[in-house]
């Protein structure tokens, strides 16, 4: 399984968010900025550089902008949905792990 850090600290937009991300799965230029673009390339493949088995760790989140959080929160509830195991816990780390055969996902979240 391939292993992604993400620092979210200095993120303030959602932007931020899904400029890492997609930095660090080594996305192809024209991937879209949006939870849907997220899902055909995170949950289907065959888009990014860094495919499935994956785990994307995210720190920081605690300082992270609200737009920045929200957009993290969103994608991983969609992502979810569609098999992901997405945690957030309450000292603002969180991952998101997607493992071939896909299962129920889940999304939890510690406050």
């Amino acid at each position: 399984m391939q292993t992604v850090e993400l620092d979210a600290a200095t993120w303030t937009s959602a932007l931020d968010f899904y400029d890492a991300l997609l930095a660090a799965l080594i996305a192809p230029k024209w991937h879209g900025k949006n939870v849907n673009a997220l899902v055909d390339s995170m949950i289907y493949g065959r888009i990014n550089v860094i495919e499935p088995p994956l785990r994307v760790n995210f720190t920081g989140l605690e300082k992270a902008g609200y737009k920045a959080r929200d957009a993290f929160e969103q994608a991983a509830e969609v992502l979810a949905s569609e098999g992901a195991h997405c945690h957030l816990n309450a000292d603002g780390s969180a991952s998101i792990e997607i493992v071939w055969p896909l299962s129920t996902g889940s999304f939890k979240k510690e406050r």
